[in-house]
């Protein structure tokens, strides 16, 4: 029996070391909370449009870039610092007259591609005689849950109307215990991106 017992023992401590090694996440585990909202604010606001994400993430709808665009716009609106006018008033131009700037052609497009997505992320794909994710079985009972994080990345641009210029550009990603919060943290990283990023001289309306 204690010789049953050491083996035992020993089997525990090869996968609490060696096992841990090969499963560790990418991502930092964030505890499933979902970063807190841009500060509140007041000031003269960028006029930007929003185009439909493109979706290049394997585990994504084909048809989710329009939803996700809504959440976008939502939480840019929510930062109070843009006027967002619909993406074909880019093209629309004004035919010399004066409009009022929510329904003027924008300064700047924000495109966006979603290229990862993992509903029920594992933080790795290696497990113990390779066996499945680490959700399941006695290792995911030894590791616990927040080794299980959905997560999704997008990559963002921020684009010049007036002569194309790529003004900057980020890749941002979230990641949480279910896939709402991990498109919650996702977009208000985006966004506090954009808001940090776009030069002063576009805050004029």
């Amino acid at each position: 029996m204690k010789k049953i017992i050491r083996i035992i023992t020993c089997v525990l401590l090869v996968i609490d070391l060696g096992g841990c090694a090969l499963i560790k996440p990418s991502i930092p585990a964030d505890k499933g909370a979902v970063p807190a909202a841009l500060t509140p604010y007041s000031g003269l606001k960028a006029r930007i449009a929003v185009t439909e994400f493109d979706i290049t993430a394997a585990k994504a709808a084909r048809d989710a870039g329009s939803s996700l665009r809504q959440a976008f716009i939502s939480a840019l609106k929510d930062s109070g610092r843009f006027l967002i006018v619909d993406y074909p008033a880019v093209n629309a131009g004004n035919n010399g007259q004066e409009k009022p700037a929510e329904d003027a052609p924008p300064d700047l497009i924000i495109t966006g591609i979603l290229n990862e997505f993992e509903p029920q992320a594992s933080g790795g794909s290696a497990g113990i005689g390779g066996g499945g994710g680490v959700g399941s079985g006695v290792l995911g009972g030894l590791l616990g849950t927040n080794f299980n994080k959905a997560h999704m990345a997008l990559d963002i641009r921020i684009v010049a109307v007036s002569n194309s210029e790529v003004l900057a550009s980020t890749h941002v990603q979230g990641q949480a215990a279910d896939i709402e919060k991990a498109r919650s943290a996702t977009l208000i990283e985006a966004a506090r991106y954009i808001s940090q990023t776009i030069p002063q001289n576009y805050y004029k309306y």
